[in-house]
């Protein structure tokens, strides 16, 4: 139960109210500037990983046969199965 002597005042509540609610508008304004920046790089991200993707999609499957040749050195006799 409320005390009789406490008395609400609406007008007293105002800057209170008004000085919150700027502060919350602020905060979101400053939240919705690092979600954009979140977003930015994700996507330079995203574009970073693509290029490496195709990149590597280019490479030979196995870099060893495409890089190292066989040879055989000459005068060595080739063996033979019977």
């Amino acid at each position: 139960m409320r005390d009789e002597t406490e008395q609400h005042c609406p007008d007293s509540d105002a800057p209170t109210i008004k000085t919150r609610r700027e502060a919350l508008q602020k905060a979101i304004a400053q939240e919705k500037v690092a979600l954009a920046k979140l977003e930015t790089e994700q996507a330079d991200s995203q574009r970073r990983l693509a290029a490496l993707q195709a990149e590597l999609a280019r490479l030979p499957s196995d870099p060893a046969d495409s890089y190292v040749t066989t040879t055989l050195p000459t005068g060595v006799p080739i063996p033979r199965t019977q």
